[in-house]
């Protein structure tokens, strides 16, 4: 059982809402600078993490309401959004190290080295894992959160990484503390959800650091495209 009540369902859309308005940031202001390749990783990583938290949230207002435990919206959540943050980070990062002098061809190639690589690293640590946890009988279940909560910490230390030097190249260096709060406050928040999601108090303190957490990526977001981040990509070298 889960003590979800229908207004904090509606507090858990605020963060959704807030994210969303950093994707279309993101999105609009970097479609023309970015490499076919590099774009289409941000796009689908931050679709991805939009929809997750949208799905949670309407889980949790479906579960408060009375109407359903639809649980597939709960427990497709976090890899979901894992692999969002995954893709948005390499997305970004491919920005970074594209370089004008290097054909189109070479970054894709680069790309999906990084995703070749993610992949074995991946696939090494679930047959550690499985060999590891190895049991005679039938298998036994295990949540693996942490695999997905590392996922995450990845993508959004590249993404905040990747926005705080943006913020140095358009000679704004202060925005960075947007981004650094953003990414330990997430932190903070996956430990929270680490521990007893059944409980209310917990759940409250989730959601408003989330909030928090998103607010200031936003604003940082946001400041960042008041300051010329449609303007650096690949046409200029970082």
């Amino acid at each position: 059982m889960y003590d979800v009540s229908i207004p904090m369902a509606i507090v858990d859309y605020i963060p959704v809402l807030f994210f969303g308005m950093t994707m279309i940031i993101l999105q609009t202001s970097l479609y023309k600078s970015m490499y076919k390749g590099a774009y289409a990783l941000l796009a689908a990583g931050s679709i991805n993490i939009f929809i997750a938290g949208f799905m949670k949230a309407t889980w949790k207002l479906l579960y408060g309401a009375g109407v359903c435990d639809f649980y597939l919206m709960n427990t497709i959540f976090l890899p979901t959004q894992s692999l969002g943050f995954i893709l948005m980070g390499a997305g970004l990062l491919g920005m970074i190290f594209y370089k004008k002098k290097q054909d189109e061809k070479t970054a894709v190639r680069r790309v999906m080295l990084f995703f070749v690589a993610i992949f074995v690293i991946l696939v090494a640590i679930a047959v550690i894992f499985a060999i590891a946890n190895k049991t005679t009988g039938t298998p036994k279940a295990v949540r693996g959160t942490l695999i997905f909560i590392m996922m995450m910490v990845l993508g959004l230390g590249c993404l905040c990484a990747v926005l705080s030097r943006i913020a140095v190249k358009v000679k704004k260096p202060a925005l960075i503390i947007f981004f650094v709060l953003s990414f330990f406050l997430s932190l903070f928040m996956g430990y929270m959800s680490s521990k007893d999601s059944t409980s209310a108090a917990v759940n409250w303190i989730e959601q408003s650091v989330n909030c928090i957490s998103q607010l200031c990526l936003m604003t940082g977001t946001m400041l960042l495209h008041k300051n010329g981040l449609a303007k650096v990509g690949i046409k200029e070298d970082m």
